[in-house]
């Protein structure tokens, strides 16, 4: 096991890293000194016109420079762990509150649903209530190939799994009230490498929940993590994605009509 260094040691390192500035501060408090000093101003040759205020400033903005050295060093190490703090491993709590305030339009892509529809069911027909849309795409139950591919990605799911889990969530979404509101469905044949939940997009409470789909991972597929107005960019980038993923979709057959048909 290594020895963690001494506090000699420590010292040292810190003189070392901050050598510039440690000089800048001793020749100006010795020419300050010096300056006030007459025995120590003669042995240093120090001109007549030499302000020692001038002199004692250059030290202290020498010392101040070493703090703010180390401000700066904190605020990069504080800076660099909080690039991935964005980043979880589980569904973060603010997905969770915002499926009980979505109240106009929601929108998921993934690869089975089978969890999320039952977890939103009652957030669905909250929806549905105020004319809202619900928009589900999933990957096509009857393709066998495409099945079988996104099988081969996942750590404990077989392609009849998935389609079980697929028609399981699809046929959830074919129940909810339709009195009110649209709910459409669509495939892909293709197999999703992401996980979007879009929850009043164009509101002010619009909310995006991302999921990558890692490769056999052995516990929840990560990185989770949410988007909001405020991030700018990366929420159009992943709000126009969710639209081209929906364009690229086909309708799924409904077994009975509803305000999406109309």
């Amino acid at each position: 096991m290594t020895k963690p260094p001494g506090r000699w040691s420590a010292f040292w390192h810190f003189i070392w890293a901050q050598l510039d500035d440690v000089i800048l501060v001793v020749a100006g408090t010795v020419f300050a000194v010096g300056s006030f000093i007459e025995p120590v101003e003669k042995f240093l040759h120090l001109p007549d016109d030499l302000s020692p205020v001038i002199v004692g400033m250059l030290a202290l903005l020498a010392w101040s420079q070493i703090r703010s050295r180390g401000e700066i060093s904190r605020f990069a190490s504080i800076w660099k762990s909080a690039r991935t703090n964005l980043f979880s491993l589980k569904f973060p709590q603010e997905y969770l509150d915002a499926q009980t305030k979505v109240s106009h339009s929601y929108f998921y892509t993934g690869a089975t649903m089978q969890r999320t529809i039952t977890a939103m069911r009652e957030h669905l027909i909250r929806i549905l209530s105020h004319n809202g849309t619900v928009r589900i795409l999933l990957p096509d139950p009857n393709d066998e190939r495409l099945l079988e591919m996104i099988a081969e990605t996942h750590p404990n799911k077989t392609a009849e799994s998935i389609r079980r889990d697929i028609r399981y969530a699809f046929g959830v979404a074919q129940a909810l009230p339709n009195d009110k509101g649209t709910v459409a469905l669509r495939t892909i044949n293709f197999a999703p490498s992401v996980g979007i939940n879009a929850m009043d997009v164009g509101f002010p409470t619009e909310m995006l929940m991302v999921q990558m789909y890692e490769f056999k991972g052995k516990a929840e597929r990560a990185p989770i993590f949410i988007l909001e107005k405020d991030d700018g960019h990366w929420f159009k980038h992943f709000a126009e994605q969710s639209d081209r993923l929906w364009d690229s979709g086909t309708d799924y057959p409904r077994e009975k009509s509803s305000a999406a048909d109309k």
